[in-house]
């Protein structure tokens, strides 16, 4: 009995001295997470004579999207999609142009997927910026996709692995269509719609493009790939027509299979080496001796920029501010989270930057194919408000700002796109499938009574009558209405000229500035310089995001998360590579779409009009 004693006593010691060193543990973590809230972005050490590291993994995104804790807890575990935000990678850039420490920038854009033509535009201006200060850009990769190529065609030398491809190919816009598969299912697909040229509902009652969605979708294709041919050949030096050339060669036997070479000998790509030869190439360039095993300085633009952002703010403090709001993904009702424009959390937004006396001035980035036209209506009345508290407001699009994205535009003083944004698509669309002929094949069928002909019209296990239609037709048409009058008021355009480029035809930003649906061609920067002149504001007044923000508790968890997470990180490499796949991320872009089917009307100012 007296050795069992002993031997609880000893178990009952180890384990209070666990829970007691436990306890410990998480009061050392506690205080470490508050004390991270406390001091922000940790300082990032910059050696003399350093590089800056830009090489981006994830989907390139204007604002992250899903719950910020969420996200924050899956990036620590190195789980689910990673996401890039554009701002983040421009802003290292420009930052790291004035900063005396950084010489070179290097290019590593293999793991960059998504986004769109006037994003990487966006990017293009930024290193050109970074080269304005006499400093060198090294872009090195195992490959190179169409759009991140863009961007490293501008760079003083690519080095590319001999095993690589730079893969263009063109810009093109191909997409399911369903009649058949619904007339298989005996489902009856109504459609409706304002604008000859508004082709969101084909896909459901044709088996290919109408002729009309033909023609406007060729036009701005061929706007887009003029633009990037121009970028591409003018970064590299190389004669018109040498991308064109190049397709051709790629698309044939003359290849003869080394696309590494071929890349070489039209000049988009400078010499082909391994991976340490690149780092030999890179330490070389900053004077080091020792070539692939040189100790080269280098941060990386992530922790680069969150560090100087928060030396920024608190040098910033209160005073004139331009603000910004970012609107991208699809526009519905609610208070969604972020990566869907929400109603209610945008009007929420804007009534934040309208009511906070240091914002003189305010940038909404746009982002958007649409979606509902309720949602739509709300947010351009808040930001109706905004201005008539006398705050200009200037809109610069991204890579789509159409149909529901231009409702929300148009009310701007100024409105700024890329040449190659896709924008327009001024109308309106409305779809009621009914399934009583599929129901009627497992025996199943409606009937009953009703005190008017409206009774029950809208059910769907009815066909919709001859009557009903008409009245769904009339509302689609009288939207279509609001909606041109809406653009011709505030663009200050004649109704007639409205409607002539109206029609649901979706344009680049070059034939959108020539119809007047713009006011210039330009990134996210000539954005901000309109917003600050309007306001006649200092050319460094600070720019001021208003951002989805954690409670104190949801804060504090993900700090202790971040602090864990290393021991417990998992590798998932292989679903990241997934999620790359060109076919994957279409799947992805046509679920996504879905979400924006919640139109209380059911009436929606939205297109398919953005890149696969």
């Amino acid at each position: 009995m007296r050795g069992i004693i002993r031997f609880l006593d000893l178990v009952r010691g180890i384990v209070l001295n666990a829970l007691f060193l436990l306890f410990l543990f998480i009061i050392f973590l506690v205080v470490a997470a508050v004390w991270r809230m406390g001091q922000g972005a940790a300082p990032v050490e910059v050696a003399q004579n350093s590089i800056l590291y830009v090489a981006p993994e994830g989907v390139l995104v204007e604002e992250y999207s899903g719950n910020p804790m969420d996200r924050a807890i899956s990036e620590a575990l190195g789980d689910g999609e990673s996401q890039v935000r554009l701002r983040d990678l421009v802003d290292a850039m420009d930052i790291a142009a004035e900063d005396d420490r950084i010489r070179i920038m290097v290019l590593d854009l293999d793991r960059l997927v998504g986004g769109g033509p006037a994003m990487y535009d966006d990017l293009v201006s930024a290193v050109q910026r970074f080269q304005m200060r006499e400093k060198r850009v090294i872009a090195i990769g195992d490959a190179y996709d169409q759009l991140p190529y863009s961007v490293a065609a501008q760079a003083d030398e690519i080095y590319m692995h001999p095993m690589g491809l730079v893969f263009l190919r063109g810009y093109g816009r191909y997409r399911n269509y369903y009649k058949d598969l619904i007339e298989r299912f005996k489902v009856d697909w109504n459609v409706f719609h304002a604008g000859d040229y508004k082709s969101f509902g084909e896909p459901y009652v044709r088996n290919d493009m109408s002729p009309a969605a033909r023609e406007a979708s060729l036009a701005y294709l061929n706007d887009l790939w003029r633009e990037y041919q121009v970028k591409v050949e003018k970064g590299r030096g190389l004669q018109s027509g040498s991308v064109e050339r190049y397709i051709r060669t790629l698309n044939g036997a003359d290849a003869g299979g080394d696309f590494a070479a071929v890349a070489v000998d039209f000049g988009l790509v400078d010499e082909l080496l391994s991976r340490d030869q690149m780092k030999a190439k890179v330490a070389d360039a900053l004077g080091l001796e020792g070539g692939a095993d040189a100790d080269i300085p280098q941060v990386a633009f992530k922790p680069y920029v969150e560090s100087q952002r928060g030396q920024e703010a608190l040098l910033n403090g209160d005073g004139p501010k331009v603000g910004v709001i970012v609107a991208e993904g699809g526009i519905v009702e609610g208070d969604g989270q972020p990566g869907m424009i929400a109603s209610e959390r945008m009007a929420r937004q804007i009534r934040d930057m309208r009511e906070n006396d240091d914002v003189k001035a305010v940038i909404l980035r746009v982002n958007s194919g649409g979606g509902s036209a309720f949602a739509s209506e709300i947010i351009q009345r808040e930001l109706v408000r905004l201005q008539d508290k006398g705050i200009p407001l200037v809109v610069s699009m991204g890579s789509v700002a159409a149909s529901g994205g231009y409702w929300i535009s148009a009310t701007a003083d100024e409105i700024w796109a890329q040449p190659t944004t896709i924008t327009g698509s001024i109308g309106v669309v409305a779809m009621l499938p009914t399934f009583e002929r599929a129901l009627a094949e497992y025996g199943v069928y409606t009937d009953g009574v009703g005190t008017t002909e409206l009774a029950g019209s809208l059910r769907l296990d009815r066909s919709l009558s001859e009557d009903t239609k008409q009245t769904v037709q009339a509302s689609v048409d009288h939207l279509y209405g609001m909606f041109t009058t809406m653009v011709a008021e505030e663009r200050e355009m004649p109704l007639s000229d409205v409607k002539e480029v109206a029609q649901g035809r979706v344009w680049s930003g070059v034939d959108a500035e020539k119809h007047g649906l713009i006011d210039g061609l330009g990134g996210f920067k000539d954005a901000v310089d309109a917003a600050r002149r309007l306001a006649k504001l200092d050319d460094d007044t600070p720019l001021y995001y208003q951002e989805p923000e954690l409670s104190f508790r949801e804060q504090l968890l993900v700090n202790l998360f971040s602090t864990l997470a290393p021991g417990v990180k998992t590798d998932n490499d292989w679903s990241r590579a997934l999620d790359a796949l060109p076919m994957v991320q279409g799947l992805k872009q046509e679920l996504q779409q879905m979400r924006v089917y919640q139109d209380r009307r059911g009436l929606y100012a939205t297109c398919f009009c953005e890149l696969p």
